[in-house]
C-alpha cells in the first residue's frame, strides 16, 4: 500500500466500517495511517487522507477522514434534517477527542451534507448547527487547554480539505 501512495504521491485510503462500528472503525484508521506515516515521506503524507465510509464506494457516507489537519467528520452522524448527534455515535467522538488531545489541539471539518428539499439558506444554517453540534460534543469531552485550540469548519462539500493553514 505504501508504495502505491508513493507512486501516485498521496491519495485517499478508504476502510469500509459495515457493521464493526464507528469507534473501531476509527482505531483502524488510525492504525492503518500510524502504519503508513513511518513508511512515507513528509510530502507524500501531506496529499494522504485516510477515510472511514459507511459503503467504500460512496464519498456521501463519510464517517471519518484522517489527514494532514486532523479528522474530517462526515454527515452520517446526523439524520436528516437533525443537527442531533445519533448517539451511536458517540464512542467515535470519544475516539476524536482522544486524538485531539494526544495532538494537543487541531482543526475538525464537518461536512455539511444535505439534500435538495430546502433553500441553500437553510441548509447552510443546518450545517453551522450540525458543526455547533459537535463542537459541543468535543468540548464536553476535552481538557480546558485542548478546548481552546481547536477550530471547527462547515462545509457541504466532501472533497474539500481541512485548512491547516489557519490557527
Amino acid at each position: 500500500m505504501a508504495a502505491q501512495i508513493k507512486q501516485h504521491r498521496g491519495g485517499e485510503v478508504v476502510i469500509s466500517a459495515n457493521g464493526d462500528g464507528e469507534s473501531l472503525a476509527f482505531d483502524r484508521a488510525s492504525a492503518v495511517k500510524a502504519e503508513l506515516v513511518k513508511q512515507l515521506p513528509a510530502d507524500v503524507l501531506q496529499a494522504l487522507k485516510v477515510s472511514v465510509r459507511g459503503n467504500a464506494d460512496d464519498p456521501g457516507s463519510l464517517i471519518v477522514g484522517l489527514g494532514e489537519g486532523g479528522a474530517l467528520l462526515g454527515t452520517v452522524l446526523f439524520d436528516t434534517n437533525k443537527e442531533t448527534i445519533k448517539p451511536e455515535f458517540e464512542p467515535l467522538l470519544d475516539k476524536v477527542a482522544v486524538a485531539l488531545e494526544r495532538m494537543h489541539g487541531g482543526v475538525i471539518a464537518i461536512v455539511g451534507h444535505t439534500d435538495v428539499r430546502a433553500s441553500y439558506q437553510y441548509n447552510t444554517a443546518l450545517g453551522m448547527r450540525r458543526a455547533k453540534a459537535v463542537y459541543d460534543a468535543l468540548a464536553q469531552r476535552l481538557s480546558p487547554e485542548v478546548r481552546a485550540k481547536v477550530r471547527v469548519e462547515s462545509s457541504n462539500d466532501p472533497t474539500a480539505p481541512v485548512d491547516v493553514k489557519r490557527n
